[in-house]
Formats: structure tokens, sequence, C-alpha cells
């Protein structure tokens, strides 16, 4: 699960159909949550091979993500703002979540705790840092059982291409954000959500509102909201400016896009097959 923590539809192409408007590069640095729970479920079973391997137990399981809303410009639709809001109450349900390795663990000695520990997340003379282009730095430890199934499902080239797929992606969005038409779609969204009853200037404004709310109230809110950016032809001006923006992007950006989308149809692929032969 390692490479779903940085930023993780069971089929053979990433994207079988468009992603909704918003993400850069068609969708290539977005990972939905049913191929999060593929890629997740299929190197937790690895996890379990690996720790295996070395004499420890390690009970995985099925990874299950709902559909949680997650745009980078905070665009919504009606349909998914009325059933899970932004989704806060929902993430915030499965943090809940028993890991099914606590108790097991929790009653070993200290010293045999240490040893489970450092096999699954490895140890500090095996760290390495990955550096990326905007100077951003990842660590991971690669004699760890977690980092070891994550390369074997995605791939040695993810963590890095995935990283920075996604550092070109938010300087984008930090362009598009700039652009006067979306400006003026922000103002006119802004007005609506005042006229009903949540004023709010920035689209974040209304988010940080439902923080620790009852989920009903949060889904009134972010259906508001919603509601608000189809008045304002909100995703309309940001599908437009994106679009001119990325066109113009150089072509190291657009060849690290097209890498990813790559990476992540074979991955699944993998995904599949071990899930496949650990069920069989």
């Amino acid at each position: 699960m390692l490479g779903l923590l940085l930023v993780g539809g069971c089929v053979a192409s990433p994207h079988p159909t468009p992603p909704p408007i918003g993400y850069p590069f068609g969708g290539a640095g977005h990972v939905p949550a049913d191929e999060q729970a593929l890629l997740a479920s299929a190197e937790d079973r690895l996890v379990a091979d690996c720790m295996a391997g070395r004499g420890l137990a390690y009970l995985s399981r099925l990874v299950v993500i709902g559909p949680v809303p997650n745009n980078p410009y905070g665009l919504l639709t009606v349909t998914d703002a009325r059933a899970v809001g932004y989704g806060i109450a929902d993430v915030a349900a499965r943090r809940k979540d028993h890991d099914p390795n606590a108790d097991s663990v929790n009653r070993m000695p200290p010293s045999e705790r240490d040893r489970w520990y450092q096999a699954l997340l490895g140890t500090d003379r095996n760290r390495l840092d990955i550096v990326l282009d905007d100077g951003g730095v990842f660590t991971y430890r690669s004699d760890a059982c977690t980092y070891q199934a994550h390369v074997q499902v995605v791939g040695s080239s993810w963590d890095r291409t995935y990283m920075q797929v996604n550092a070109d992606s938010t300087a984008l969005v930090r362009t598009v954000q700039g652009d006067p038409g979306v400006g003026a779609a922000q103002s006119r969204w802004s007005e609506c959500m005042r006229d009903r009853g949540h004023p709010a200037v920035q689209l974040t404004d209304a988010r940080a509102t439902a923080v620790g709310l009852p989920a009903p109230q949060e889904r009134e809110i972010a259906t508001t909201d919603a509601e608000c950016q189809q008045v304002a032809g909100l995703g309309p001006a940001i599908a437009r400016a994106a679009s001119a923006v990325q066109a113009a992007a150089a072509a190291p950006v657009q060849e690290r896009a097209l890498q990813l989308r790559e990476l992540r149809a074979a991955a699944v692929i993998k995904a599949r097959a071990v899930l496949s032969r650990g069920s069989g």
C-alpha cells in the first residue's frame, strides 16, 4: 500500500471512461477509488508473502475504498455531493477500521514486536531518498516488506514518475486558478453560496466549514456547493483554461504523464494477477 499512501476497477486500462473535469493530463495522476483498492489489496497480499518468508505472521485483507469526491480544483458533481458530501465523514469512518494484525502484534514481547515492525517497515540502514526536480524528497527503506510488495505491483519507476506527475499537475492547477475566466466564475459561485446561506470566497472555504459536522450537514453544504458551481459555470471555465495551459506544457511534462498512464495500466494487470493467484 506504500504507493497509495503517497497520495492508490479491476480493469486493464486506467480510465475506461474520461476522468471528471479538472484532472490534469487526462487524469494520469488521479487514481480512482476502485483502482486504489485493487492495487492496495494486491500489495497487502504480497506483504503477507514477504513477512512469511521472514518467518513472521501477517494477515492480509482486501482493501475497500469507497467513492470519495476528490478534485484538484474542488469541483463536485451534485450526485457525489448528495451521496457522500465532501467525503470527510466517510474517510474518518474508514480510519477506524480494525487492523487484523493489531491484537497479535500488541501481545508480542517488545523484542519480537520490534522485529515484526522492522520487517514490515524496514530499517534506517536501508533508507534511500528519491529527489524530485522541484527539490521534494521521498524517503523509503528498501528492506521493508511494504516497499518490496509495492515495487512488485507497480514497478521500480512508479514512485518518481507518480510524484513528478503530481508536482507537474499542482503547477498546472495553480496556473489555471489564476486565469481571469476562472476567477470570474469563482466570484459568481461565491455570490451564489452567500445567497444560499453559506458565505464562502474560495472553494476551500465551503469544505472547511463542513469539517467535523455530522454527515447529513456535510452533504447539505456540499450539495449547495455543487449546485452553485453549476450555476456559476465553474467547471466549464476551468476546463477551458486547463485545456489551454496543458496544451502549452513542455514535452517532458507530457511524456511523464503518458509514462504514468502506462505504468498504471501495467500495475492494474499485475494486481489482478496477484489477487487471482492468491485466491486460487
